[in-house]
Formats: structure tokens, C-alpha cells, sequence
């Protein structure tokens, strides 16, 4: 099957989202389909923007760089033993986003490459991943299995309708079988004109997007919608009451598809204990200490713990916090935070590509997951009551044992066995449960093992069997 997989978000970037969408681009792709990401570009100077364009660039940008040291490798600790948030990467310098933007100018708006330059695109059977966009570009979401990536210009006053549209009809020129987007104007858009499409909603809609939810639900091409939660299918329902009697593509497949987010098993494999993944970390030039270790990975945004954390920290002095992950005004708001409060056994990561993430997860005795009754996401909207965070099914694969907010959402993945689950709010019950697992290697061994079971289960190529019951037309 051809799938094109229109993105909701420019990328290369930190968001969750397009973590998501490269990481559901690959499974795709691994199980045999042949995949067309189209993504929006980043803005840049060169090129031209507001000049109508909108040409496909078929390889990844070999200037932009994941991490700062090349290649996105991990930094050494900086400050060694100095505390107080120090970094131990630096977030990328800025860069363009596309190769040679000069050699494509003037080539016309909307020209459709359907294969890639020479020794440039991580096409399909092309070089198998090689060459040096292709290779920035899967080091920062973490991606082995290569898929072709057309990037078009879109102009931001126009909220994302520009790119819809020639993203839609790119994926026709394709000749794609189906659509798959988070993108409500792809979706309304490619499901109005017919073409076979999955929508995927991550939260409530709101506004005009609640409007584009109906446009895609009366088109002819509307096949399945998936949501990453049973709270959020629930949610829906009064939005979109036909929801109640929909029926997907072919007789006995489901429309409302409830699919929470995965998790790549092959990147934490094998599986290593502390100790090896900090020998890991340590040849690549980051060290960390031999003490016990608590470690959060994700942004910093508010409602995800970060300041019960810090409470956290000054309980327990003899205990590391590693915190990675965060955007630049996030994290220099938290270091200010640090230094008031004399925090010295708290370190800050800053960004790690999607690549190397396991190792640190793997470092880490504990891994903490404190969000509370209101969170923030990447748009500043309230996400708590649906989120299906990207980390939770990491903090599975790891293997190590998990405290987390007991929030009703996370009870669809979470249970007694493979976590501990904790009121939001309650410090002494975050401080006794951490208590005891420093306490009980043995009670730590036992829920790492269950939580590598389940995430047994959350695997992205299962996730996208589940999508994909239908055949082709």
C-alpha cells in the first residue's frame, strides 16, 4: 500500500508530535507499505518565502544538527560535581533547514519529485538510510528503517491551509492509496475529495478545528478515526454524535479506533542495567556519578511535575535527579529556580536526540513521571484528561520502575504491577515511595520486569497493524 503521511508540524523539530509522526512513518514503512512523509519546511531566509513556492524537497537537511558536538553525540557533563542545573548538552545552534536552497530556487512552486536527487534521499531501497540529511535527520527521532520525506513550504498566515492543500494533492500526484494525518485540515480536505483517510486527534478540538472534524466525518474518503485514549473516544462522542453508529472501511472494522502511542523495543535492546548504560554513556563522553539516580525525560512545560521534583530533590540530597529534555527559555527558568533554592544535586540535560534517549533512561534506578491535575502541551492547551505521553512507553521499554501520577488516563496503560501509581499532589507519598525503592533493589527489579512486558505490548508496528485492517482500493 502507499501511504502518505502529511505531518501536523514542521520538522525536524523537538515536538512530540513530530516524534510521533516519524516514529509511525517507520513502522509503515517496516511493515511493507511504501510511505511518503510530507512534512512542512522550517522557515528560512533563503528561501523566498511568501513567493508562492511549495516545491518538494526529497532529501533532509544535512545542515541541521540534533546536538551540539557533532552528530548529535552526548556532551560531557559540564561542571562536573558542580550541581545546580548544569547542563550537560548544549541545544543545537541554529541552521538552515534544507540543503542548498540556491540549486532549488526558480525550479517552479509545486514541482512534484517523486524520487530523490542522487545520494540524497533516504528513498525507498536507496542507500538503505545513507546519506548525510537522511542520517541527521533519523539521529534525531531515533529512526533506522529509511522512507522517502518531501518538505513544502507554507506560509504561517495562512495557518497551515496552504500546506494542506499541496500536501493533499502531492499525496494524490503520488497516486497514494491512503492518507494518514494529525493535520484537521489534511484530513477534512483529503476525506472531502475522496481519498481514503485516517485522522488521528490527540485532544478535544477546538474552534475551526472542531468544524474540520465534521467536514472529514461527511467526506467520502473518512476510513477510520483514532484517538490515543479511551477517556478521549468517550469525550468525543457528544462533539461528533455519529461517532456512536460509524463503521470503518469494509464490513466489521471499527471507525473509532482507540490506539494509545508506542515505543520502539529495538532501540532498548539489549537491555542494560545502570550500570552498563552509564559505562555506555561514559564512552561517549557523558559521566555520571555511581549514586542512586531519578530521572525525568521529556519538556518542562507546566502540570509535568518539574516543581515537585525539586521538592524531591532537597528530601533527598544523596540522590541524583537527572532531568532531560526542554526548551531553552524553559530550562533557564528552572536553573534560576536551582540557584535560589541552592539545589545542588539536580542536573539538566537539556535536549537528547531520539537516538541515544534509551541510554539515559537506562542510567537512571528510577524513573519519575509527576504530572499533575492540569498539563500543559506544545500548544498551551489542557491535554491531562487524554495524553498518552511518548515517555511513558519508553519508561516501560527501559525496564526500570516507574512513579507516576495515578491520573485515570494513565490507569488505561498503568497498574500496580509495572508502576507505582501516586496522588499527584502528595509529597510524603512521592517521598515514601521513594523511600522504598531505594530501600528494595528487589521490589525495583520486579517492576522494571513488568514494565518491559507491557511495553511489550506498545510496540508502533502493532500500533499501525491496528490501523490498517482494510485493503486497498
Amino acid at each position: 500500500m502507499r501511504i502518505a503521511i502529511i505531518a501536523p508540524s514542521a520538522m525536524p523539530a523537538r515536538r512530540a508530535n513530530t516524534i510521533q509522526t516519524a516514529k509511525m512513518a517507520q513502522a509503515f514503512a517496516r511493515l511493507g507499505h511504501e510511505v511518503l512523509l510530507i512534512a512542512p519546511s522550517l522557515p528560512s531566509p533563503l528561501r523566498g518565502e511568501g513567493k508562492g513556492g511549495g516545491e518538494i524537497l526529497t532529501s533532509p537537511p544535512p545542515q541541521f544538527s540534533p546536538a551540539r558536538g557533532g552528530e548529535g553525540q552526548p556532551s560531557p557533563l559540564r561542571g562536573e560535581g558542580k550541581g545546580g542545573g548544569e547542563f550537560l548538552t548544549s541545544p543545537p545552534p541554529q541552521s538552515s533547514p534544507v540543503r542548498g536552497e540556491e540549486e532549488w530556487e526558480g525550479k517552479g512552486g509545486g514541482e512534484i519529485l517523486t524520487s530523490p536527487p542522487p545520494q540524497s534521499s533516504p528513498a525507498r531501497g536507496e542507500g538503505k538510510g545513507g546519506g548525510e540529511g537522511w542520517q541527521s535527520f533519523a539521529h534525531h527521532y531515533g529512526l533506522s528503517t529509511p522512507f522517502e520525506i518531501a518538505w513544502l513550504t507554507s506560509n504561517p498566515s495562512l495557518k497551515r491551509y496552504d500546506f494542506a492543500l499541496r500536501a493533499v494533492l502531492n499525496a494524490r500526484a503520488w497516486h497514494a492509496d491512503l492518507i494518514y494525518t494529525r493535520l484537521p485540515q489534511a484530513a477534512a480536505l483529503s476525506s472531502l475529495i475522496g481519498m481514503k483517510t485516517i485522522f488521528e486527534m490527540h485532544d478535544l478540538p477546538q474552534g475551526k478545528a472542531k468544524e474540520l472534524g465534521r467536514i472529514f466525518l461527511a467526506g467520502k474518503g473518512a476510513c477510520r478515526l483514532v484517538v490515543i485514549s479511551q477517556a478521549l473516544a468517550g469525550a468525543l462522542i457528544p462533539i461528533y454524535p455519529q461517532l456512536k453508529t460509524s463503521s470503518g472501511h469494509g464490513e466489521g472494522h471499527p471507525f473509532l479506533i482507540v490506539a494509545p502511542d508506542g515505543v520502539d523495543l529495538e532501540r532498548f535492546s539489549p537491555w542494560l542495567t545502570t550500570a552498563q548504560a552509564r559505562q555506555k554513556l561514559k564512552e561517549q563522553g557523558c559521566s555520571l556519578t555511581d549514586q542512586f539516580i531519578a530521572g525525568y525525560t521529556g519538556h518542562l512545560y507546566p502540570g509535568r511535575g518539574i516543581e515537585l521534583i525539586q521538592q524531591l530533590a532537597l528530601r533527598f540530597p544523596e540522590v541524583l535527579f537527572l532531568l532531560i529534555g526542554g526548551e531553552d527559555p524553559d530550562l533557564e527558568n528552572l536553573q534560576t529556580s536551582l540557584s535560589r533554592q541552592q539545589i545542588q544535586n539536580i542536573r539538566l540535560g537539556g535536549f537528547i536526540p531520539n537516538a541515544i534517549l534509551p541510554l539515559y533512561q537506562m542510567a537512571c534506578d528510577v524513573l519519575l513521571m509527576p504530572y499533575q491535575e492540569h498539563v500543559a502541551g506544545s500548544s498551551g492547551g489542557d491535554i491531562a484528561n487524554f495524553l498518552s505521553p511518548l515517555k511513558l512507553f519508553e519508561y516501560l521499554a527501559s525496564g526500570r520502575p516507574i512513579l507516576a501520577s495515578d491520573l485515570q488516563v494513565f490507569r488505561e496503560i498503568l497498574n500496580e504491577e509495572n508502576s507505582i501509581l501516586l496522588p499527584p499532589k502528595d509529597l510524603e507519598a512521592w517521598q515514601s515511595a521513594l523511600v522504598r525503592l531505594i530501600e528494595a533493589p528487589q521490589k525495583c527489579l520486579s517492576l522494571g520486569q513488568s514494565a518491559r512486558l507491557t511495553a511489550e505490548l506498545y510496540t508502533w508496528e502493532e500500533r499501525a497493524r491496528k490501523l490498517l485492517p482494510f485493503p486497498p482500493s
